[in-house]
C-alpha cells in the first residue's frame, strides 16, 4: 500500500460533553458548521478537512491522542483572540 498521495478527508475529535464540544468548535473557533446528528456527532469544515466532533461511547473516556495544528497568518493575534473568546464563552 502506498498512501504518499493520499489526503486527509476527516478527523474525529472525541468529546465527553456534546454541547460544550459543539460550542467550542462553532462559537469559539468559528469553524464552518455543516450539520449534526444530535446528540452524538457534529461536523465542521476546516479548509479541505472535515472535523467530526463526537461523543465517546458510554463508560469510555475521551482519548486525547491527537493534536490538531491550525495554520494561521499571525499566531500571536490568533492566540490573543482565542483566549478572549474562551473567556467570553466561559469554556
Amino acid at each position: 500500500m502506498n498512501l504518499s498521495n493520499a489526503t486527509v478527508g476527516q478527523v474525529i475529535i472525541p468529546v465527553e460533553d456534546f454541547g460544550r464540544g459543539l460550542s467550542f468548535y462553532k462559537d469559539v473557533l468559528g469553524l464552518p458548521f455543516l450539520f449534526s446528528a444530535h446528540p452524538q456527532m457534529a461536523f465542521f469544515m476546516c479548509g479541505a478537512v472535515r472535523l467530526l466532533v463526537g461523543v465517546v461511547p458510554a463508560g469510555q473516556p475521551a482519548q486525547r491522542a491527537s493534536t490538531i495544528y491550525f495554520r494561521v497568518k499571525d499566531i500571536q493575534a490568533a492566540y490573543l483572540a482565542l483566549m478572549n473568546e474562551i473567556d467570553i464563552a466561559g469554556v
